[in-house]
């Protein structure tokens, strides 16, 4: 019986003359692909190459093209994506806000975390954190910089249906910080993910199959204007029943936690009484707030529309003084359900 040949190629780019190791490992298609590298630079980023990489002293060692050779566990396409970096640092400057971040830094960093390269998992998880927010005012930073892209013609003309063509997608970055420990981007995304629509699946923006009696009805997404007004989506599918149950959980606390700070707001604001206002003017616009956000036709973001609610509940007549007093008793109602995110999603925001 004849041998199977086994197909090895080197690297196009990351196969260096002057290196002093070659890496070797099998990509998907089973094509061994060798990697010629500099020892020194692998071992200076990691304590854990340092020791996998420290040769024998007898000799012992396989040799390819006059140097040391190594059989990598790692798939040929994760060690690539790495030794990019490592080679070329600027593949760490992803774009902000692109649909592919999470595709482009998941093997990097998994390799990152397997092989303990702190300072490239820091700036992954800085980069990470842009997209997914660790602070209120960076939210509405965010949010306000999505609304701009949106509004624009340009970016209009680049989209088929869905502005998500080119924003990132929250259970995709869920995932990755479940895999890969990065759970400071697991409020933001999990807030994001409670403001959409389930029937709203990325990817699938022309019809969605219902079932009512055993007879399908398709019904066209296009023809509602979610998706041409700027609505989002997620990859529902992709979600696993552990996190569907975590937001349904979340989704529930907030509304408890709006309903009890507006409670505690309606409480306070008869203590104080504007002599050129209505006596019940704030305690009227928090009643009025409070109803609002219990609508349920309303949509799901108490963020944006405590943001909102001064213009939409407060009295036209009120004074300067009294629609401040409001705004600032919304944007610090706001603070404190931003803090709370990490409880009400039940997820642990730090490493």
């Amino acid at each position: 019986m004849s041998e199977v040949q086994t197909d090895i190629r080197r690297h196009d780019s990351l196969y260096m003359h002057d290196g002093n190791i070659v890496l070797s490992t099998p990509n998907a298609s089973g094509t061994v692909i060798l990697f010629r590298v500099h020892q020194s630079i692998l071992a200076r980023i990691s304590t854990v190459f340092a020791d996998m990489l420290r040769l024998p002293t007898n000799g012992a060692n396989e040799v390819y093209d006059g140097v040391p050779l190594v059989q990598m566990p790692d798939a040929a396409e994760d060690l690539e994506s790495l030794l990019k970096v490592v080679y070329h640092e600027n593949n760490l400057n992803f774009e902000k806000m692109s649909a592919e971040t999470v595709k482009m830094v998941e093997p990097v960093l998994t390799m990152c975390n397997k092989y303990d390269i702190k300072d490239f998992r820091k700036q992954i998880i800085s980069r990470m954190e842009g997209d997914w927010p660790t602070t209120l005012n960076a939210w509405d930073d965010l949010e306000l910089e999505i609304s701009q892209r949106w509004q624009t013609s340009q970016i209009r003309l680049r989209m088929a249906y869905c502005v998500d063509d080119i924003l990132p997608e929250p259970v995709s970055a869920i995932n990755l910080a479940h895999e890969c420990n990065v759970p400071t981007i697991l409020p933001a995304a999990f807030y994001h993910l409670s403001r959409l629509p389930l029937v709203f699946v990325r990817g699938t923006y022309i019809t969605i199959n219902y079932e009512e009696a055993g007879d399908a009805i398709f019904h066209d997404i296009a023809a509602d204007g979610y998706l041409e007004r700027g609505g989002r989506t997620a990859s529902w599918q992709d979600l696993s029943s552990a996190d569907h149950f975590r937001l349904m959980m979340g989704k529930e606390s907030i509304r408890g936690e709006v309903r009890r700070l507006l409670d505690e707001l309606l409480d306070a604001s008869s203590s104080s009484i504007c002599p050129s206002c209505p006596k019940d003017l704030i305690s009227s616009f928090v009643d009025k707030t409070q109803r609002s956000m219990d609508r349920k036709t309303t949509r799901f973001d108490p963020l944006s529309m405590l943001c909102e609610t001064v213009d939409k509940n407060m009295s036209p007549s009120a004074c300067p003084q009294c629609r401040w007093r409001a705004s600032d008793m919304m944007e610090r109602l706001r603070e404190t359900l931003w803090a709370k995110l990490p409880f009400c999603f039940h997820v642990k925001c730090f490493m």
